[in-house]
């Protein structure tokens, strides 16, 4: 009888998983259901089949990241609909006037990447579009390499900062790491940069472009700060985030942490911008909630799928212990890199750290943790289906402008861009193992 409810629950958590992942890859042709919608969908499934039992259904929601997605959410509405971030976004691209596209790309590579490690990387995303057209008109090239420019960046500069992604966050809040903000940027700081200054490189060289041409007139892309209080407030808001993350990461090593719960500090800051906000209605309105539905219901179904042990084998087979660290590392790699093109970084990564926690992987384990964190964001990298903002970017492209590209022309230059970048964070990652 056991056994059969046993078989019974993988059942479930097969069909559920068949379910997301037949989705995902029909995703850019049924873009009238969103993500959020088919994840609500798989947790009923999983309550009314009784592998998350109703009265589990708190206990199975990590509120933590959720406070958390809700303050930065709302501190990144802030500063889009100041119109801050346009403004910042189209210097950056003006700065590179009279330079050749090499260097207006890696500018483009650079800017965007930094802004993603501290705004939710699929805020970016959005205005990839409008971006990427104004460019290409204006150098006279494909859009394409652009957009791969673009989507790799966004991918990339998120990795070195525990805020930069939801999956990030996700490891900070179930690892204990115990001083995350330092801890991501001595790890993933530097070769988060190279990554970002060589990748466009890559894409260009591929397209066969030149880089004997000067670009002279770059001002197709306009930004203009509508509302200077609220733009402040933004970024007051934003490095009062940064600064209580790093000085709370500082106390943590002496031992005296003021905030255990690190996701509740960009909730706090949130709830008091919002009190000296010109009108924080449209803020509120600018908040992705689709997003926050998706987590809550993802956290939900991830736990049934959990339960019903339909992954703990391929876990168990792949994954050494943790003071195997040459083995480990490429395990995680691994299956951060495979299993998260079938049902996304996020699910994976909520799967994924349960079984660390539960194989004895701990805080002290820093490079599990991070090297989780990195594989399963550039798992964005590898195939268009791995990474949101990829396809909001193509969406976006495909509405205004008619441009697309194909799920092989990108996985053609995922493939490459993928491995340079394992290429470069592999060393950093396994030597800070073996000194740590």
């Amino acid at each position: 009888m056991v056994q059969s409810f046993h078989s019974f629950e993988k059942i479930v958590a097969s069909f559920v998983i068949i379910f997301l992942i037949g989705f995902l890859m029909l995703r850019t042709k049924q873009s009238k259901t969103p993500v959020w919608v088919v994840m609500a969908l798989s947790s009923s499934i999983m309550v009314f089949s009784n592998l998350v039992p109703p009265d589990e259904i708190i206990n199975s929601i990590d509120f933590e990241v959720i406070l958390f997605l809700l303050g930065m959410f709302s501190i990144v509405a802030v500063i889009e609909q100041s119109g801050l971030l346009a403004y910042s976004i189209s210097k950056i691209i003006k700065f590179a006037k009279n330079n050749s596209v090499y260097k207006i790309s890696i500018f483009l590579s650079l800017g965007v990447g930094i802004f993603s490690a501290f705004l939710i990387n699929d805020t970016l995303a959005f205005m990839g579009a409008p971006i990427i057209f104004a460019l290409a008109r204006v150098i006279k090239i494909d859009p394409k390499p652009l957009f791969f420019v673009m989507a790799f960046a966004i991918t990339i500069g998120s990795v070195m900062s525990p805020i930069g992604n939801p999956q990030n966050m996700l490891i900070t809040t179930q690892s204990g790491l115990k001083a995350p903000f330092l801890e991501f940027f001595l790890y993933l700081g530097i070769p988060t940069l190279l990554n970002l200054l060589i990748t466009p490189i890559i894409i260009l060289r591929s397209y066969r472009i030149k880089n004997d041409k000067k670009v002279e007139y770059l001002n197709t892309f306009e930004g203009e700060i509508k509302n200077k209080n609220d733009a402040v407030l933004g970024v007051l808001a934003l490095l009062g985030i940064i600064t209580a993350l790093i000085v709370n990461d500082i106390l943590s090593i002496g031992g005296n942490i003021l905030f255990s719960n690190r996701g509740v500090i960009p909730f706090v800051v949130a709830t008091l911008t919002y009190f000296f906000l010109s009108n924080p209605r449209n803020v509120l309105r600018g908040i992705d909630f689709g997003a926050i539905i998706f987590f809550i219901t993802m956290f939900i179904t991830m736990n049934g799928v959990w339960k019903s042990g339909l992954f703990q084998g391929l876990f168990n087979t792949l994954v050494p212990g943790p003071e195997n660290v040459f083995e480990s590392y490429f395990a995680i790699v691994f299956l951060s890199l495979t299993v998260s093109q079938f049902i996304s970084n996020v699910p994976f990564t909520k799967l994924f750290t349960s079984y660390l926690i539960l194989a004895g992987y701990t805080s002290n384990h820093t490079y599990a943790w991070l090297s989780l964190s990195m594989a399963s964001t550039i798992a964005g990298n590898l195939t268009i289906l791995g990474a949101a903002s990829n396809i909001i970017i193509l969406e976006g492209l495909e509405s205004r402008y008619r441009f697309t590209t194909s799920f092989f022309e990108f996985l053609k230059l995922g493939v490459v861009v993928t491995l340079v970048n394992l290429a470069i964070y592999s060393p950093f990652l396994i030597f800070g193992a073996y000194i740590s």
